[in-house]
């Protein structure tokens, strides 16, 4: 500020006593020498308006503005009020409430037109009208970079909102792979196991065929071989009964030629054994007795 009202007062009017002399006195010459702590002490001491007025601007100088505003406040002397209304702007601008010294110096400019109240006013008036501009640039420029942080964010959600869907999109993928693949696997194991089923019975069948084959080699089970011995016993006995109807035909041929002079020739070798290989083809297993051979000699490629 460009100065501050002190107001000393220096009267020689009866204080109501001899110690209020005493304390004016010593507070006065406290002020003048800059102990103003020791002034606003003794200053205290004293119950007047102006003794108040002057505590506060000792505590003022002191810069104890929160104590020199109580006192002034305090103060309800008419005679002061514009006095105490200029220190009530100087204390409160120290303070930093530039709305209240604002008001206290208009007021105290309604009670009389002051060059440094003015000048004070004129200069808080600026200091707020700079302070609402910068307040205002600050905000804009916090609305800024709350606008340009708020952006950069949305600009970094959706791109990890891109980067989640493409990452989700990966993993759909991912997993319709291996799903396919599972099911490729599945399709191969099956197709194998059913290849493998194919190529077991294949080898059972093969097997069954191999063992059906050795049976009909060596019999067949024993009611099937049952069946065949009776058929074989069968065909035996017809065989037996054969060459005995035989042997009873050729006999009455052999009668009847002698009858009639004629004489069977006897059976070669060769038609003896290609009568053994019919017997042995049939299955009778029955051996034919060998004819007593002649002194003539028989060519064996000659028919019977």
């Amino acid at each position: 500020m460009k100065k501050v009202v002190v107001l000393a007062v220096f009267i020689n009017l009866a204080f109501g006593g001899v110690f209020d002399f005493y304390n004016l006195n010593r507070a006065n010459t406290a002020f003048k020498d800059g102990n103003f702590s020791l002034a606003a002490k003794y200053y205290a001491k004293i119950d007047k308006d102006e003794a108040k007025f002057n505590r506060g601007v000792a505590l003022y100088k002191d810069k104890k503005y929160d104590q020199a505003l109580e006192e002034f406040k305090g103060i309800k002397e008419p005679n002061l009020e514009f006095n105490k209304l200029y220190n009530l702007g100087n204390t409160y601008a120290n303070l930093g409430k530039i709305d209240q010294a604002i008001d206290s110096y208009k007021k105290a400019l309604e009670l009389k037109d002051d060059k440094d109240a003015r000048y004070n006013l004129e200069f808080l008036e600026q200091q707020k009208k700079k302070k609402e501009q910068n307040k205002n640039s600050q905000q804009n420029q916090d609305n800024k970079q709350k606008q340009e942080q708020k952006d950069k964010e949305s600009k970094e959600n959706k791109n990890q909102q891109n980067q989640q869907n493409q990452q989700n999109q990966q993993n759909q993928q991912n997993q319709q792979n291996q799903q396919n693949q599972q099911n490729q696997q599945n399709a191969n194991d099956n197709k194998n196991q059913n290849s493998q089923k194919e190529q077991t019975d294949s080898e059972n069948k093969n097997s069954q065929d191999k063992t059906q084959n050795k049976d009909k080699k060596f019999g067949e089970p024993k009611e099937q071989g049952f069946q065949q011995n009776r058929s074989k016993n069968d065909e035996k006995s017809k065989v037996k009964q054969e060459p005995k109807d035989k042997k009873s035909k050729k006999e009455q041929k052999d009668k009847q030629n002698e009858d009639f002079g004629v004489v069977d020739e006897p059976i070669s070798d060769i038609e003896q054994r290609r009568w053994q290989r019919q017997l042995e083809q049939r299955g009778i297993n029955t051996f034919l007795l060998p004819l007593d051979k002649k002194e003539e000699n028989y060519d064996e490629i000659k028919p019977w």
